[in-house]
């Protein structure tokens, strides 16, 4: 893209918006939908990122710290720890960026009396929740999982030399 194109393209986010369209046939209902489907997209990433970071403080307060493990074992712990809280959080992350540029983007075709399906987005999606869900099924049902550290210990395990 050039850069004069990545203005015109970012200037739509940063100008008022102070037109107004005619309101015939079934404009104004399409419009309300277009911004009932961005706040249901935003809606769903931000709890994708709530939930990840609240998995994660859940993950470094519900498992023990072992300082004494091998490096390779002190990694995959913290690959275990660190993985799950970080794909929600990025998730929704993605989820907040392509409602905003969906919803510009329909927007822009509706103004045109046209309408985009939502081909890449929806396939990247799809993609995306199946890769993360394989990965969860995979820490799930592995051996040394957190989810059965977590089940085993009655409460939380404060480590005791934090600094390690």
């Amino acid at each position: 893209l050039s850069p004069h194109r990545r203005q015109v393209s970012f200037s739509r986010f940063t100008e008022p918006s102070s037109s107004s369209i005619p309101n015939t046939g079934s404009v104004a209902r399409d419009h309300l939908a277009n911004e009932r489907t961005f706040l249901a997209w935003l809606r769903t990433g931000l709890s994708l990122i709530g939930f990840g970071v609240g998995l994660q403080e859940y993950l470094d307060h519900s498992v023990e710290t072992k300082c004494d493990l091998p490096p390779a074992d002190a990694r995959d712990e913290y690959i275990r720890r660190v993985v799950p809280g970080a794909a929600l959080v990025t998730s929704g992350g993605s989820m907040v960026c392509y409602a905003g540029l969906r919803y510009f983007r329909v927007k822009d075709h509706l103004e045109k009396d046209l309408f985009p399906p939502a081909k890449r987005g929806i396939t990247v999606l799809t993609v995306g929740a199946s890769a993360f869900a394989l990965v969860a099924l995979s820490m799930v049902v592995s051996p040394g999982s957190l989810q059965k550290k977590a089940i085993e210990s009655a409460a939380p395990v404060v480590p005791e030399n934090p600094t390690c």
